[in-house]
């Protein structure tokens, strides 16, 4: 099959819309996790506040979930359009979050405010969670998450990524569907104020990452060995530290 030239460029626009507007969102939604106070609720009552966050998280929850779901990436294979299927995603994901962001609303009541003398410590906690998600993407193969390498394998003549993955990749893949959202779990609960609409965010994501995963030791001890065989590979050798 040959691609031609307007078709690659419309495959790269798509692609690197997808990686820009993951990383914009990433960058917005960690702002948005920092400050609890970043949106004024107005006149809203707590009732209307409660309600529209409910909504926007039932809306990037069914989102998730309808677009991962088997049925779904089966119209995409079966369309010949397989290598378009996770940039739409993580496109489609983007805007889901940035809704929730922006169309959020406060509740100023505290579930627990941290002593001053430990908010220090939470919140290099909170850039640690954020090194985990970084950590996560890296180990998962970011361009692939993003849908990066799969609009370059089709380019390239070449299957879809995922079938050139051994078989205990593949079980985790299938297994962990939403991985980056493991790491920030951890952003989620690890603040000096909890408002009660962030209870909210963070009990609603964790209930919803709990019952959609079903990684076990096995996946676990892979995801640890990928992880730690590319750290070892970042390290310089022995041959570089005597240079």
């Amino acid at each position: 099959m040959t691609i031609v030239g307007s078709e690659k460029l419309l495959l790269a626009v798509a692609g690197l819309t997808s990686f820009g507007s993951v990383l914009l969102t990433m960058w917005q939604f960690a702002v948005f996790l920092f400050n609890p106070f970043i949106h004024s609720g107005g006149s809203a009552s707590a009732s209307k506040a409660l309600y529209r966050d409910i909504l926007l998280l039932c809306m990037f929850v069914a989102q998730h979930t309808v677009l991962a779901s088997e049925p779904f990436k089966k119209l995409w294979q079966n369309s010949n359009t397989w290598h378009l299927q996770r940039s739409f995603y993580a496109l489609s994901t983007s805007c889901a979050l940035q809704a929730v962001v922006t169309f959020w609303l406060p509740l100023d009541r505290t579930v627990w405010q941290a002593p001053p003398a430990i908010v220090p410590w939470l919140r290099l906690a909170y850039i640690g969670g954020w090194l985990i998600v970084i950590a996560q993407c890296y180990t998962l193969d970011f361009a692939e998450l993003v849908g990066l390498k799969q609009i370059w394998h089709y380019g390239h003549n070449y299957r879809e990524p995922n079938s050139y993955y051994s078989e205990p990749k593949q079980r985790l893949y299938r297994h962990m569907r939403h991985p980056v959202l493991l790491g920030l779990l951890a952003v989620l609960w690890i603040t000096p104020v909890m408002t009660l609409d962030r209870f909210v965010l963070a009990l609603v994501l964790t209930i919803y990452q709990a019952t959609r995963n079903d990684v076990d030791s096995a996946d676990a001890k892979y995801a640890e060995r990928q992880f730690l065989d590319s750290a070892e590979g970042l390290r310089p050798s022995a041959a570089e530290n005597e240079s």
